[in-house]
C-alpha cells in the first residue's frame, strides 16, 4: 500500500501534470516548435534534480547526459523546459496561510475510516528553463505558457496524496509568476537561447496517522481510530 503522506514527490509530479496542460495548449509560432510539440508528450518538459537549481548548464548537461544512448534522445533534442525545484523550503508567508499544528480528526472519503492529521503549509521555490536554437522560438514558449498560468484559476492546481488506501487531493498555488523572462548565459553555446522563470509554489503538506500497528479492514483501507472525541475535518475527493 502506498502512502506518500509527508513527502514532497507528490508536489512536483502535480506541478509537471499541470505544466504539462499548458504545453497540450500551445500552438506551433515557429517550425521549431512544431518539432517540439511533435514529440512525445512526456519528452516536451522534463523534471530535474533539486541541486540543479539557478544553474542552466547543469540543467541542461544533465538533460543531454539522461538522453545518452536512449533511441528517442540520442542527439538530445530542443526546444525542452526543464523543471528544478529549490531543495529548501520555508513555513509560508502567516498572512496567506496558517499550518495546522493540533491534530485533528479527519475522514479522507464518504463515510470512511477515520484518522488524525496535522498540515504543514510551506513555500518552495522554483524555476523553469526554456531551452531554444532560437530566440523566436523561446520568446513563443514563454509567452503561451505564461498566458496559461495567467488565466484565472490556472495560477492554483490539484495535488493527489494517498493514504490507507483513499486518494485525495488538496491545492498548491503559484505565487508572484514572473511578468518577464531572464536570460541565462551559457559560456560557449552561442546557439541556444536560455529563458527562465524564478517564482514561489506554497502548499500544505498533509501528516497523516493511524492506530498502530496497522491493521487492515475488509475492503483493504488502514483500519481508523473507533472513537471520535473531537468534531472531525472531513475532507473529501474531488
Amino acid at each position: 500500500m502506498i502512502n506518500t503522506t509527508g513527502r514532497t514527490l507528490p508536489i512536483k509530479e502535480a506541478f509537471a501534470r499541470h505544466f504539462l496542460h499548458g504545453i497540450d495548449e500551445a500552438y506551433a509560432a515557429t517550425e521549431e516548435m512544431r518539432d517540439w510539440l511533435n514529440r512525445d508528450r512526456a519528452t516536451r518538459a522534463l523534471l530535474c534534480a533539486d541541486r540543479m537549481i539557478d544553474d542552466a548548464e547543469k540543467l541542461l548537461n544533465s538533460y543531454q547526459e539522461k538522453s545518452k544512448g536512449q533511441t528517442k534522445g540520442l542527439h538530445t533534442p530542443l526546444p525542452v523546459i526543464l523543471i528544478a525545484f529549490g531543495r529548501d523550503t520555508q513555513p509560508a508567508s502567516p498572512d496567506r496561510l496558517r499550518p495546522l499544528p493540533n491534530p485533528e480528526y479527519v475522514q479522507l472519503a464518504e463515510n470512511g475510516e477515520t484518522y488524525q492529521w496535522r498540515v504543514d503549509l510551506v513555500e518552495q521555490r522554483v524555476q523553469i528553463a526554456f531551452f531554444a536554437h532560437t530566440a523566436e522560438t523561446a520568446r513563443a514558449m514563454t509567452s503561451q505558457m505564461r498566458l496559461f498560468f495567467q488565466r484565472y484559476g490556472n495560477n492554483r492546481f490539484p495535488v493527489r496524496w494517498q493514504f490507507g488506501g483513499y486518494e485525495f487531493d488538496l491545492t498548491a498555488n503559484i505565487q508572484d509568476l514572473p511578468a518577464s523572462d531572464d536570460i541565462a548565459d551559457l559560456d560557449g553555446r552561442t546557439n541556444l537561447t536560455v529563458l527562465t522563470w524564478t517564482f514561489t509554489l506554497d502548499y500544505q503538506i498533509p501528516h497523516i496517522t493511524a492506530p498502530t500497528p496497522h491493521e487492515l479492514t475488509n475492503s483493504g483501507k488502514i483500519r481508523g481510530f473507533k472513537v471520535v472525541t473531537q468534531t472531525g475535518v472531513e475532507v473529501k475527493r474531488v
